[in-house]
């Protein structure tokens, strides 16, 4: 027996939803609607034109209501404070902000004395509302109330107005325009950086089981920062939790038609697809200016075309214009595959989540291939050669991928066979010539047999010299290619002869190749940057930055490359304030072309982040590079060797901040990614090594960190050297030095300088690093005339570069003070000190700097009979280190060592020997008996004996 109360509410249902649909329609298309209804069910479109009629003459009374009192208030403004005839639980409305199908919305206030608070305020219409209505009504308006987002409007409430029939809605006031009125016009990337805003909300509301129902231009404001921000979720569907969760009875389907999706029309479920649907409607909008179904809109068939119709591709839609912006020099046509599979009629075949969506725009954005087109793989090649961001040639060396780049020239070719047909027998000419070139597989051919990765290389270039000839355009774009692959190898000056070759080759090919020409200038600047050439890479950078700016519109991403390598030239040069200049620069073009969430946004993060390293500022650095490395990990994932190497500079700077455990286990991780990526004989590998070794010294593990050192050092060896590579070299002698090696580590500090190749004449930047390293070493070897002369000029040439208040400066007068220490001037070692700690106590809390500064102070107050201010000032040193250094660190055995010496000297022995006993014993754990510190550390002992009483 069927549940006659159950029928009744099956029937309700029907017509309450056949209502909600016709409420939005009018004229022939509205009379379409109720024919259709009447063919299946004659009662059921009678019903509803008996509420129409009904509906109409409600609304129109609430309306007039409203707007009769609000033209009172607005005749005398001096009765602001009146309270209006229809108000809306404790708001009252001011003055309408709009009118759409469903009601009327206004700029609201409180109508109370709680606190003043402006909001939008719907009246949204319905003929009746039962008491269940009502309890689901504010049941999901308070799920609605917990979204929170900054692209969403948030509601603030809503209810049942006092007459028992109107609801409304109170929403976060939004100044602004609508979607179409504020991007109409922008730049295409512009527009789809906007879109992204509503895609970020729509997928933040459905991991909330919301789902929007009524997205349209009008629903979206942008406000005058340029946010976009999502409106009304009144009509909202809360999911269930559960698919198998019975149905609670929600709110009727209610739609705008002309943005509603097929399953809508057609009264099946609601879900998260009808949201991606909608979503393709408005992206389509942004894209044209135009409906999908324009022209069935204005004939009043869009729901026939909605269910049944295939919309055309944006691209030639676009070709028209529209009134709302001009029509665009032409589409994409991967906006044509990722706007059509939103738009798709089976929500199956749509994108799985807005999240999905969004992701082909930032992979359109950045010139990568769309998940929503054919994977074949021209397409896929085609977009590689377009972005110009081949990590694949790294891989390619080892084997078949160079093969790749036989394919994708010859892809290139073929694509401008259209353009001239000469072309398509150019590229299959280069494409056998290539496949020939880095094949090597004829095993009749003993000489291939075995060849390594850079043989290979060596003899493609030979081949590419030898037999294009006759094909300048040609040989140049392959010796170009061949030089990017040397340069990611580290091959730097073998990268220059192949980049000077293809550049000589575009120069001479005139202006077709000239944007061609000055890409090859930024690379061979770039190469000499990397090799710390600072005059040839300005030279070669700012020749290829005229022609940029020359060649092409501004603002472009070329342009952005160029402007990043010359800021990093300029922080290497010390120039802090051009460096910055150029690379905001950088990042401003970058961040208008890509949006802020991009790769090339990333790179000049990065970059931002080692000018701040250079400046001292560690902690601006480190939020920078997180920024950067986040974008990185959300496009490129974990093991990606550019996600990597943002991981070794995110160590490097926790580094900075004493968080070395931290460093430690970052730098370990970027190791093995490192290696993953390049093998183990690459340079990164030997920087990666080289960070991983400091962390260590400051942890204390010095024989560690000298194992590592080693390493990276004979991997720069390898690679020539340079003065790229003396870092690695200043580092392990400094770590020998600790050990006290010192016969290695003179020898490490030398050959830093020979790796240089610069003169006292015209010093490179890093000869006062080496510098300051080798005065040391001669100070401890008791060669103190020879260390008085490179201390010297170490600090004029800080002095000449950074400035009197420099941390390098002080280093410097703490270690001139050590040699006037050592060599038995106490007086002297103490004004340097004094000069040194004067800069060195603005340093960071806890920075090794001032606490090893501090004991060498403790030091010269004990040769000086100062034992009091010994005390004091070793007892400051320790309390530095206790901020971040391991207690069991070399330099924090030192520290006490000269407390318990000034222990000692100033009467308290068995105080002092307790202190000093275990400090000399972790000096030797750590340093081996050959140190001199723990030489020096066994003759205090030695001499310790107790006081004579009385």
């Amino acid at each position: 027996m069927v549940d006659e109360g159950s029928s009744k509410r099956e029937r309700w249902r029907r017509i309450d939803k056949a209502f909600q649909a016709a409420v939005e329609l009018s004229g022939a298309t509205l009379e379409a609607h109720l024919a259709e209804l009447g063919e299946s069910d004659v009662g059921l479109a009678a019903e509803v034109r008996a509420m129409l009629a009904v509906e109409t003459g409600l609304v129109g009374r609430v309306v007039a209501r409203a707007a009769d009192a609000l033209a009172r208030d607005s005749a005398d403004p001096h009765e602001s404070q009146r309270v209006p005839s229809l108000r809306f639980g404790p708001y009252r409305a001011i003055r309408p902000l709009g009118q759409g199908g469903m009601g009327a919305v206004y700029l609201g206030e409180r109508a109370d004395d709680d606190f003043e608070q402006q909001v939008a305020l719907k009246v949204v219409r319905h003929s009746r509302i039962s008491e269940g209505a009502q309890l689901r009504f504010r049941d999901e308006r308070r799920i609605l109330a917990g979204l929170r987002h900054e692209h969403i409007a948030g509601l603030i409430d809503g209810g049942v107005a006092d007459d028992g029939f109107t609801l409304w809605l109170a929403m976060e006031y939004v100044e602004g325009q609508s979607l179409l009125e504020a991007l109409g016009d922008a730049p295409l990337h512009r527009r789809l950086r906007g879109f992204l805003d509503i895609c970020e909300a729509v997928q933040y509301a459905h991991s909330n089981l919301v789902v929007h129902r009524d997205l349209k231009p009008s629903n979206i404001l942008v406000d005058q920062d340029g946010r976009a921000k999502l409106l009304d979720f009144g009509i909202a569907t809360v999911l269930p939790l559960d698919a198998a969760e019975p149905d609670r009875g929600g709110a009727p389907e209610a739609m705008t038609p002309a943005y509603a999706a097929p399953e809508q029309l057609r009264g099946s479920a609601v879900t998260t697809a009808t949201d991606i649907y909608t979503l393709g409607v408005l992206l389509y909008e942004l894209l044209t200016g135009r409906h999908p179904f324009e022209a069935e809109r204005r004939a009043g068939n869009l729901q026939e075309a909605i269910l049944h119709t295939a919309p055309t591709p944006p691209s030639r839609a676009a070709t028209r214009g529209s009134t709302h912006h001009p029509a665009p020099p032409g589409l994409p046509e991967d906006l044509d595959q990722l706007c059509l599979k939103a738009l798709r009629k089976d929500p199956q075949d749509r994108y799985g989540t807005a999240a999905e969506l969004a992701d082909d725009i930032h992979r359109f954005l950045e010139h990568r291939p769309v998940l929503a087109a054919p994977q074949v793989p021209s397409y896929r090649l085609r977009k590689w050669l377009r972005r110009h961001r081949s990590q694949a040639l790294i891989a390619a060396v080892g084997s078949s991928a160079i093969l790749v780049l036989t394919v994708v020239y010859g892809l290139r070719l073929a694509e401008e066979r259209d353009l001239a047909r000469a072309e398509s027998r150019k590229a299959t000419h280069v494409a056998t010539f290539l496949t020939e070139l880095f094949t090597a597989s004829d095993p009749s051919d003993v000489d291939s047999a075995g060849l390594t990765a850079r043989e290979l290389l060596d003899r493609g270039a030979q081949r590419i010299e030898r037999d294009l000839a006759d094909e300048p355009g040609l040989r140049a774009d392959l010796l170009q290619v061949l030089g990017d692959v040397h340069k990611r190898l580290g091959l730097y000056d073998r990268a220059l002869e192949l980049l000077e070759a293809a550049a000589a080759d575009h120069r001479n090919l005139g202006a077709p190749r000239a944007e061609d020409h000055a890409l090859t200038l930024m690379r061979i600047g770039e190469v000499h940057l990397y090799g710390y050439r600072f005059e040839a890479a300005e030279e070669a950078l700012s020749a290829a930055l005229g022609e940029q700016r020359r060649l092409l519109e501004t603002p472009s991403a070329a342009v952005a490359d160029t402007l990043d390598l010359l800021g990093r030239l300029e922080r290497l040069r010390r120039r802090h304030s051009e460096a910055e200049v150029l690379l905001l620069e950088a990042l401003d073009i970058r961040r208008e072309l890509f949006g802020g969430d991009s790769l090339p946004v990333s790179e000049s993060l990065q970059s931002l982040a080692l000018l701040r390293h250079s400046e001292g500022r560690p902690e601006d650095a480190i939020e920078l590079v997180r920024e950067a490395l986040d974008i990185r990990r959300r496009h490129l994932g974990e093991e990606h060797p550019e996600t990597v190497e943002l991981l070794q500079n995110l160590g490097s700077s926790l580094q900075r901040v004493g968080e070395t455990e931290a460093a430690l286990g970052i730098l370990e991780q970027a190791l093995e990614g490192t290696r993953a990526a390049y093998g183990d004989d690459h340079q990164n590998v030997g920087w990666t090594l080289s960070s991983i070794a400091y962390s260590l010294q400051q942890l204390g593990r010095l024989d560690e960190a000298v194992d590592h050192d080693r390493r990276a050092v004979a991997i720069v060896r390898d690679r020539g050297g340079g003065a790229a590579g003396v870092g690695v070299l200043v580092q392990l002698s400094r770590h020998l030095t600790q050990l006290g090696r010192l016969g290695e580590a003179e020898g490490a500090a030398r050959e830093a300088l020979e790796w240089l190749g610069d003169s006292p004449e015209e010093p490179d930047p890093k000869r006062s690093n080496v510098l300051v390293d080798l005065g040391t070493i001669l100070t401890l070897d008791g060669r103190y005339d020879e260390a008085d002369g490179v201390l010297r000029e170490t600090l004029r040439l800080d002095i000449d570069t950074y400035g009197e208040d420099h941390p390098y400066v002080a280093q410097d007068r703490y270690k001139l003070g050590e040699l006037a220490r050592t060599a038995g001037r106490p007086e002297a070692a103490l004004e340097w000190s004094d000069l040194a700690l004067a800069r060195q106590r603005r340093l960071r809390p806890g920075a090794n700097a001032l606490g090893v500064s501090l004991t060498s102070r403790g030091e010269i107050l004990l040769l000086l009979g100062r034992t009091d201010e010994a005390q004091e000032t070793c007892r400051e040193a320790l309390e530095v280190f206790a901020v971040e250094t391991p207690d069991d660190h070399p330099d924090v055995a030192s520290a006490r060592l000269c407390l318990g010496a000034a222990l000692t000297l100033g009467g308290d022995v068995e105080e002092g020997r307790r202190m000093m006993a275990p400090a000399a014993q972790a000096l030797k754990i750590k340093l081996g008996d050959d140190s001199s510190r723990v030489r020096d550390a066994k003759a205090r002992l030695a001499s310790l004996h107790p006081r004579p009483s009385g």
